[in-house]
């Protein structure tokens, strides 16, 4: 199964917008979202949250949560962060060279 990282997942109001639109979007199906923070309850949430999204429209798609960046970005083919410097927060995407999961 293809990975997304999402760093920075412990902003609830950040990773439920983000959960419930990529989930919303057919050429996300069939992947493991890795949500990683700073610590682990946030991100206990944001999973039990995207676990019920998951279960409750019958998606083909898996969450897991880390404090380990390492593990987090160990086979992500997109990365997504989202972190906060002084007063300002930074959104960021990177895409490791193709389209789509299934694209050679």
């Amino acid at each position: 199964m293809a990975k997304i990282a999402i760093i920075g997942a412990g902003r609830i109001v950040f990773c439920k917008t983000l959960l419930n639109d990529m989930f919303r979007t057919a050429a996300q199906q069939g992947l493991t979202y890795a949500l990683m923070g700073p610590t682990m309850p946030k991100l206990e949430r944001m999973k039990k949250y995207g676990d019920t999204l998951i279960a409750k429209n019958r998606l083909q798609a898996r969450t897991n949560a880390t404090t380990d960046k390492r593990d987090a970005l160990k086979d992500a083919y997109q990365v997504i962060a989202r972190f906060q410097r002084r007063h300002t927060s930074v959104l960021h995407y990177a895409q490791k060279g193709r389209l789509a999961p299934n694209d050679s």
